[in-house]
């Protein structure tokens, strides 16, 4: 078994024995959360995990410390998907950070949703598959969106994903029965008071909050990933992230809203190439497009969108607010429509205090103040 140690012994991969222990005394522990027995079996289950020998610590002690060998492997009876590698096995320290991330992650909603500042950050959080999409996830975004409206210490959103992802579209073994794991958002009744108008809520389809959303995107962007990008506002992807909306292949239609935004944001010839062959496009691609507004190394999509958001939720919260609601209710309409739509809003912005904050802040060379009113 390839990082097989003894106690004193450094693993292969850096980690040592003591290290590999208690990272899976923390599996176990996280697994004790879910307090309800029924409940935590169900749990460990629906991971590919034995939860009789998960929940042995000793047992736990001895895979860290290489004291099983490789015979006593299947006894952990993990998921085929779940292992790091298929070939030779994980080493002990990926098998315990295994047993973490995968409890962890289950434990967690599938959309994580936290504020840095004046900034809400949310997270697709289904890493295992590459946060596909489900039912209860577009209820949390539905709910998020609207928090962010209603707050007014909010000033940006950042949507991202985990995991190296930003998000491979609808779960379509969900769909198909496959789920992975339950669930607490109450599905059953949203359906039954609003049908379906939470998902295309939360998908930014037919309707966006009133503060701007940036997209931190690496890895894919399919389907449903690059159908809910074209509602954000500001797209910032990593070098080799991916982008495409390939329902067709599968006979679906893209429900996302794809089929109707996509040719006016990019235009009609690039837009049917991709939606009718299903294609997939590099980032550099989609920068051509106009489809990303930046493109930046891997690994700092999240890092560069949140550079932008706090620039933007240090400008005048009136003002930003203003010019998003322009630029989300005008693109139908003639110049001459646009202008006196503008009107109706625009008086107000000039003759709050906030537009006499900000050339004040300049003249006086010091940030400005901006108390939203």
């Amino acid at each position: 078994m390839q990082g097989e140690v003894a106690v004193g012994v450094e693993t292969d991969d850096g980690l040592q024995p003591d290290e590999v222990v208690a990272r899976c005394r923390e599996a176990v522990d996280v697994a004790h959360v879910v307090h309800d027995e029924v409940a935590r079996l169900e749990l460990l289950e629906s991971l590919g995990l034995d939860p009789a020998v998960l929940l042995r610590p000793a047992l736990v002690h001895d895979v860290a410390t290489g004291d099983v060998g490789n015979s006593d492997l299947h006894d952990l009876d993990l998921a085929p998907h779940l292992l790091p590698s298929a070939d030779q096995g994980p080493t002990w320290s990926q098998l315990a950070n295994l047993l973490v991330g995968v409890i962890r992650s289950a434990l967690m909603p599938d959309l994580l949703v936290e504020r840095q500042g004046a900034v809400m950050v949310a997270t697709m959080n289904r890493p295992e598959r590459k946060n596909a999409m489900t039912l209860q996830m577009f209820g949390r975004m539905r709910d998020a969106w609207k928090e962010a409206s209603d707050d007014d210490d909010i000033r940006c959103i950042v949507l991202t994903g985990t995991g190296g992802d930003f998000c491979a579209g609808m779960d379509l073994r969900g769909l198909s029965g496959d789920k992975a794991e339950s669930d607490d958002w109450d599905v059953e009744g949203a359906m039954a008071t609003e049908g379906a108008e939470f998902i295309w809520q939360g998908l930014l389809k037919t309707s966006r909050p009133t503060k701007p959303v940036i997209a931190a995107v690496e890895g894919v962007a399919i389907a449903g990933g690059t159908e809910i990008l074209q509602g954000t506002d500001i797209r910032i992807a990593a070098e080799s992230a991916t982008f495409g909306v390939s329902e067709v292949k599968w006979s679906l239609y893209p429900m996302g809203g794809s089929a109707v935004r996509l040719a006016r944001q990019i235009g009609y010839a690039e837009a049917a190439d991709i939606l009718l062959t299903g294609k997939h496009i590099s980032a550099a691609e989609a920068k051509a497009m106009g489809l990303v507004s930046r493109v930046v190394p891997d690994g700092t999509a999240l890092e560069h969108a949140m550079e932008v958001a706090e620039i933007v939720a240090g400008n005048g919260p009136l003002a930003v607010e203003a010019v998003l609601k322009t630029l989300h209710d005008t693109p139908g309409m003639t110049e001459a429509e646009a202008f006196a739509h503008e009107d109706t809003y625009t008086g107000a912005v000039m003759a709050s205090e906030d537009s006499k904050e900000g050339p004040k802040a300049f003249a006086e060379k010091r940030k400005p103040n901006f108390q939203r009113k």
